[in-house]
């Protein structure tokens, strides 16, 4: 059975044009790109995932530019 990440954005405010993304493994970023949605997955777990920490760190950018992250609670698999 295939398992798969997602992440959910929250909720922001002030005009929202479009979030970022970056997956974290065991502390470090392993993974980014733009964030499509919460039904699209964003990544698919391997064998050698088991045991490792996953994190989500979300970035929004408005009209002014980018704000400060927010980064999840980590996720052991």
């Amino acid at each position: 059975m295939t398992q798969q990440l997602f992440g959910d954005v929250g909720l922001w405010v002030n005009g929202v044009m479009g979030y970022d993304y970056q997956l974290t493994r065991n502390g470090v970023v392993f993974q980014s790109g733009h964030y499509q949605g919460k039904s699209t997955p964003l990544y698919t777990i391997q064998g050698s995932d088991v045991g490792k920490v996953f994190g989500l760190i979300i970035t929004a950018t408005n009209r002014s530019g980018s704000g400060p992250p927010a980064t999840s609670a980590g996720v052991v698999v």
